[in-house]
């Protein structure tokens, strides 16, 4: 009998156990996440300023990209009786993506998009509940398109519906962060 070369034979190597952390539960593949909560690495307080700032930066601009694009849009199909522009309708796109990148935010810090909903979204929701005439005079002075626009949102209930969105993508952050976070 011959005996098998060198590089055909079969080697078999131990499979390492998985690795336990001190605190005997298993480790993270590739360690612990920087910056995470209770872990070394380093503060979340930077991660939770820039999504703050980004939330609070482009909520406001995404309601008024989508309010005014649609106003915009509505008033142009009733006046020529044809469908509007393609411009309207990338403005109301890029106003649901910026909300969308803003619910996203909740990933790094649940702080920024409930903030931002809270301020742009349910205080301004139950304010047109409260006051639609008081308010509705006081945005007029802001042009008759801005003033139309918001109070439709108001009236509509679109605010509300979109600073309960907001914040849910919060609270769903910090839930999940709690479920995925290892209990000691």
């Amino acid at each position: 009998m011959t005996e098998t070369p060198e590089p055909f034979r079969q080697q078999t190597a131990s499979v390492p156990s998985a690795p336990y952390s001190q605190d005997g539960g298993p480790a993270q593949a590739g360690g612990p996440r920087p910056g995470a909560p209770g872990r070394p690495g380093g503060s979340r307080v930077l991660v939770h300023v820039v999504g703050t700032v980004l939330a609070l930066f482009l909520t406001p601009i995404a309601i008024a990209l989508i309010g005014g694009s649609g106003m915009t849009r509505h008033t142009e199909t009733i006046m020529r009786m044809q469908g509007a522009g393609i411009g309207t309708a990338l403005g109301l796109v890029l106003g649901v993506l910026l909300l969308a990148a803003v619910a996203c935010t909740a990933a790094w810090s649940w702080i920024g998009p409930v903030i931002a909903g809270v301020l742009y979204g349910i205080l301004p929701g139950l304010a047109w509940l409260i006051a639609p005439i008081t308010l509705s005079t006081f945005v007029y002075g802001a042009g008759r398109d801005v003033a139309m626009w918001m109070s439709v949102f108001g009236a509509t209930g679109i605010f509300l519906a979109i600073g309960m969105l907001l914040v849910s993508s919060g609270v769903v952050a910090v839930l999940v962060g709690r479920r995925l976070r290892p209990t000691v």
